[in-house]
């Protein structure tokens, strides 16, 4: 059997399962040696958030934190409450850190802090208005004539109908992180995300927007179902 063989085999059965961990190890000349052989990096696994390099002195394989993540936008909380990117993100910072870092399912870093001022909540507000405008004009209402008020309503209520995917009449923080991971962050507010809707127009404090509060974040005049 031709050495050439052999080592295409042996790449297909050792990056089968590794495919969505980026820089385990590393594909440089550490990986295959001078003469083709396989390096020192071959067999050194180093677990998630972290990859092989060779020492140039000692020319042995070692175990270094990633230089960098792939750009993927699946956000997690992490057990320090940081809100990291992805999962790569998170144990990246993990060996940066030195630290153990989990990912935990209660999603109070999406809206913990201060970092989003007002002042800039409201642009992101306007923001999303905006971009449900687009989508309504993109369904062929261009030509629909309505008052200003009444539009802005709809366009809440659209809004409201798309982020509550359970259909409960409820929108929690689980759903608004469905949301942007479907459309990704709003880049021009970097300090303010969807789940800051939770930390400025939660009424009530229960976690969840309930239509009224919506109504209430828009500026639109809420009018109960007899």
């Amino acid at each position: 059997m031709e050495m050439s063989y052999v080592l295409s085999l042996y790449e297909r059965l050792s990056f089968k399962g590794r495919a969505s961990c980026i820089g385990t190890v590393k594909q440089h000349p550490g990986f295959f040696g001078p003469d083709g052989l396989l390096g020192p990096c071959e067999n050194k696994y180093c677990g998630l958030g972290r990859h092989c390099v060779v020492n140039a002195e000692t020319r042995q394989g070692e175990c270094a934190c990633l230089d960098h993540c792939k750009a993927h936008y699946k956000p997690v909380c992490g057990s320090d409450g940081q809100l990291y990117q992805n999962h790569c993100e998170l144990h990246r910072a993990a060996c940066l850190k030195k630290q153990k870092i989990t990912t935990v399912h209660s999603e109070d870093c999406f809206y913990k802090g201060d970092r989003c001022r007002p002042y800039d909540y409201r642009k992101l507000k306007n923001r999303m208005l905006d971009l449900e405008r687009q989508k309504y004009m993109r369904e062929d209402n261009a030509g629909r004539n309505q008052d200003k008020t009444a539009l802005k309503k709809m366009l809440v209520d659209q809004m409201i109908e798309r982020f509550d995917v359970d259909g409960s009449g409820l929108v929690d923080s689980t759903e608004l992180s469905l949301i942007v991971k479907q459309q990704g962050p709003l880049k021009d507010f970097s300090d303010c995300t969807l789940f800051d809707l939770l930390k400025y127009d939660d009424g009530n404090a229960d976690k969840h927007l309930a239509k009224e509060e919506f109504y209430t974040a828009f500026g639109c005049e809420y009018v109960p179902v007899q």
